[in-house]
């Protein structure tokens, strides 16, 4: 009996240390659980952190990307807005014709070619990740202007083909006076018709592009506005392929100093030497110092036409001369050397010697045809007549191709 009372406390004193340990146990387990939840959520942070600095870089570049689509949309539009004149001038040409019943021949098919534009770009507008584009509001103004382009697209569309059917109305009234046909009843109900037609869609265009233009030049300051809110500069974005199209852009609107300004920046990327050639970018650095060069000459040689003698016959020529050297579009840069020669230097020798060189290596003469005309003062004289009489043969073709662009 007095055993038993005697082990009690033993027991008592048993019971509370493991009870002690347990709770220590529990404690440390607790903490363990603790540490692994605080460890998961700061992962957890972490990882959200890091994915929210990506979504924000992605974003400033798709603000900077679309800026300068946007950019160059301005451009294409100041060209497509020199079609829609030339589209009324077409229209005001022949019902003049018409009116006077003066039926004679009209190229109408290769004025509306002449014409033709560059579509708009919009190909980084559909790659916009909306769920990305962190300024909504931006983001709304973004898709009001490429719904006005797309509707502008679609009215220029539809003028076209009214114009196109108002020319061939005129060609069968035309075809049938050459005929002695007089009955032309229905093609003046139908060319009276589609003169209303065209007349009335050209000032729905004018105004349509007005809004574009308005659009434009706020989006484009919101866009630069929002960079400078994650303080990044566009040119920090730009690449030799954002240069080269916004040169080319800004050379269709006839923005001659923006195409110099474009081309330059674009060249200073380019770390090329000719000893080079075993350079992975080699190639692709020589094309695109041709392309740039070629930029540089016909917004040069244009301006100096232009008669702004800022730049040097013989700084225009180096950049013709880079431009052959690249091999990039050769029967291109070798037509220039006509250009440069008759306008420029005004040398006609020099001019032959490089027709002689075209016509050689490019005896189809495919792009010498559309352009031969532009060059009056030379065509008359007798050694390029003897020449050309001598080097196209057949029926002295040359002679219709300049009839034919008169």
């Amino acid at each position: 009996m007095d055993n038993i009372e005697n082990q009690k406390p033993k027991a008592s004193f048993l019971t509370r240390l493991f009870r002690y340990f347990n709770s220590l146990l529990v404690i440390d387990k607790s903490v363990d659980l603790i540490l692994i939840f605080v460890g998961l959520v700061a992962a957890l942070g972490f990882e959200s952190l890091q994915e929210s600095k990506e979504i924000e870089s992605r974003y400033i570049d798709m603000v900077a990307r679309i800026h300068d689509e946007i950019k160059i949309n301005k451009y294409l539009l100041e060209n497509t807005n020199r079609s829609t004149a030339g589209y009324f001038d077409i229209t005001q040409e022949i019902i003049q014709k018409v009116n006077t019943e003066s039926f004679e021949k009209y190229d109408g098919v290769n004025k509306m070619i002449v014409l033709e534009n560059t579509p708009f770009q919009i190909k980084v507008y559909q790659s916009i990740i909306a769920d990305e584009f962190l300024n909504k509001t931006l983001y709304s103004e973004v898709l009001h202007l490429y719904d006005l382009l797309t509707r502008y697209s679609s009215e220029k569309d539809d003028t076209k083909i009214n114009l196109t059917e108002y020319y061939y109305t005129y060609y069968r009234m035309f075809v049938k006076n050459q005929f002695q046909n007089n009955y032309l009843i229905e093609e003046y109900i139908d060319i009276n018709y589609l003169y209303n037609v065209v007349t009335k869609s050209i000032p729905i265009l004018q105004n349509t592009s007005l809004d574009i233009e308005m659009t434009i030049e706020r989006l484009l300051k919101s866009l630069e506005n929002e960079l400078d809110r994650y303080n990044t500069k566009l040119i920090e974005k730009r690449g030799l392929s954002d240069y080269l199209n916004l040169s080319q852009a800004a050379l269709s609107a006839n923005k001659y100093n923006e195409t110099i300004s474009y081309s330059n920046q674009g060249l200073t990327f380019i770390n090329f030497s000719v000893n080079d050639s075993l350079s992975d970018d080699y190639l692709d650095n020589k094309t695109y110092i041709g392309r740039f060069n070629a930029q540089l000459y016909k917004s040069k040689i244009y301006l100096y036409i232009d008669g702004d003698s800022l730049y040097p016959k013989n700084e225009i020529k180096k950049h013709l001369d880079l431009f052959y050297d690249s091999g990039y579009s050769n029967e291109s840069s070798q037509l220039y050397y006509l250009d440069y020669y008759y306008y420029v230097d005004k040398d006609f020798n020099e001019f032959l010697i490089s027709l002689k060189k075209y016509i050689e290596k490019y005896p189809d003469c495919n792009q010498l045809k559309p352009r031969i005309q532009s060059y009056p003062d030379f065509l008359s004289k007798p050694e390029l007549i003897e020449f050309l009489d001598g080097a196209l043969r057949e029926d002295q073709i040359w002679r219709d191709w300049v009839k034919f662009n008169k």
